[in-house]
């Protein structure tokens, strides 16, 4: 940070998201009301909730603030919390249908360039899914042929880590399948008259919110208390938002069940927070299903929306994985889309 004509500039190369630079960070921007402050993320892809909250502050007490973030994911993170940025957002007008015709075969040859520079293995990922994402981020990325964006994706991380958000599973909702919380519900009472403590998988957790939910639902029926909740997903900045556990206003409208409400507290007009119980009894992981293997047994996994992105092969090896992961008598929930 620097001082320059009475206006305070603050640029933050890096991720926030360790004690240390946590601490740094809120305490250099602490300000008076009616000083000029620029505050600017250069290549930030994670930061925490209290670097979030800090920034809401600044933007609801300052007179005079600005904010810069340079990452797209970043950005799409802080403007869907109703943080205002001060930067020009560059829509595409072009479509899927004026990218050019990429084979199988292409996509392959391009999957291997990602396994060999990155170590990211979506051989078997559904070939649809990995077109779809590679014309996304060729438009995203103003790319019109493939050989270049083949050459591009080589030298360029940012390039790659653009494509790599295409795979991830941002379905997520707070409640969604209201069936499934209720059979486990009942499957978690069931056990916990034999075990005195149960540990429960989410696999794929995305932001957070289906944990979050069966966290909820749990302390509203006195269970939470003899559960471990690990949520897991390859993406680690989408793990980072799972952890943050804020999440937009809209969102949170979207809860019919009132009685949940209160394990929210609202920190700004467009976003709420998950309260600090909830928030600690879960634990979230960055898990690779490809690559990596057993990390723990399990009394119940939940897997919902993953599968459909495998193909048959890494289907049938991440279903033995659950099973190999689960104790004796333990359950295993896939969403009925996933079991094709």
């Amino acid at each position: 940070s620097y001082t320059q004509n009475d206006k305070q500039y603050i640029i933050i190369n890096g991720d926030i998201v360790n004690r240390v630079d946590i601490e740094k960070f809120l305490i250099s921007t602490e300000f008076e009301q009616d000083i000029f402050v620029e505050l600017t993320f250069i290549d930030a892809i994670n930061i925490s909730d209290e670097i979030i909250k800090r920034v809401l502050h600044l933007q609801k007490y300052l007179i005079n603030f600005k904010l810069y973030v340079l990452n797209d994911f970043l950005r799409y993170y802080l403007l869907r919390l109703g943080i205002n940025l001060n930067h020009t957002i560059f829509t595409i007008s072009n479509t899927y249908k004026d990218t050019p015709k990429i084979t199988d075969s292409e996509i392959d040859e391009l999957l291997k360039i990602v396994e060999q520079y990155y170590e990211y293995d979506f051989s078997n990922y559904q070939k649809s899914i990995i077109t779809r994402g590679v014309q996304k981020t060729m438009l995203k990325s103003n790319i019109e042929s493939f050989d270049l964006f083949k050459i591009e994706i080589i030298s360029s991380y940012e390039l790659f880590y653009s494509l790599f958000l295409t795979f991830s599973i941002n379905v997520s909702a707070f409640f969604r399948d209201k069936n499934l919380f209720s059979k486990m519900q009942r499957e978690i009472k069931k056990q916990l008259t034999t075990y005195l403590h149960l540990k429960i998988w989410i696999v794929g957790c995305a932001s957070g919110e289906e944990a979050y939910s069966i966290a909820m639902m749990l302390e509203e029926s006195d269970l939470l208390e003899n559960v471990q909740i690990y949520a897991t997903d390859f993406n680690p900045s989408i793990i980072q938002v799972a952890k943050n556990g804020i999440f937009n206003a809209e969102v949170i409208a979207k809860i019919d069940n009132s009685n949940y409400l209160k394990y929210f507290t609202k920190i700004s007009e467009n976003a709420y927070e998950v309260n600090a119980k909830i928030k600690s009894s879960i634990l979230f992981y960055e898990h690779n299903l490809i690559t990596d293997g057993i990390f723990n047994k399990f009394d119940i996994i939940s897997s919902q929306n993953v599968l459909i992105y495998f193909d048959k092969f890494l289907q049938n090896k991440t279903i033995k994985l659950f099973e190999n992961s689960l104790n004796e008598n333990g359950s295993l929930y896939i969403d009925i889309r996933d079991n094709r």
